[in-house]
């Protein structure tokens, strides 16, 4: 028996995997930032955040940005660049968390699932309207992604904010 509804193919798996391993990239240059703002070794900031998703290391990077002394501009240009991922992570807790269905374009899948948040349900995948992607679609969200790590990664270097060896 087969799962009709069931509709990613291979390009759409290649996408999703570039996009997690961008977020997953991004936690990683988070991590080094928080070590280097409080003085600690990488290791010892991994160890300090490893039970952190996504959204609890950019929490707390955003928190800590807060407090620690950096020039304004430097603090606004990181989290420009956090929010510019951030723009793309319900389509990741989607890929991780909802399975994905046919859209009403040739070739385009939509997240299906139900999601509850601070207490209120909503279903996602039945409405014809609702954001529906092609692997093609996905493979430019996914290169969006490296970019936007590959120039904060840059950024922050040049800044001497981070080393390059994380790279």
């Amino acid at each position: 028996m087969s799962d009709s509804m069931y509709a990613p193919t291979e390009g759409h798996f290649l996408a999703f995997g570039q996009i997690i391993q961008g977020f997953a990239r991004h936690e990683h240059i988070m991590q080094a930032l928080m070590g280097k703002l409080v003085g600690a070794e990488i290791s010892i900031a991994y160890l300090l955040t490893t039970g952190l998703g996504y959204a609890g290391k950019r929490d707390t990077l955003l928190s800590l940005l807060r407090h620690v002394s950096l020039p304004a501009e430097q603090i606004e240009r990181i989290r420009w660049y956090l929010g510019e991922l951030h723009k793309h992570n319900k389509l990741r807790n989607h890929i991780a968390h909802s399975m994905w269905v046919a859209a009403g374009r040739p070739g385009a899948i939509k997240p299906h699932a139900a999601v509850v948040r601070g207490g209120v349900g909503q279903f996602v995948g039945f409405d014809p309207d609702e954001p529906a992607y092609t692997s093609d679609e996905l493979i430019a969200i996914g290169n969006e992604i490296a970019k936007n790590y590959n120039d904060l990664l840059d950024y922050l270097a040049g800044a001497k904010l981070v080393e390059l060896i994380l790279t």
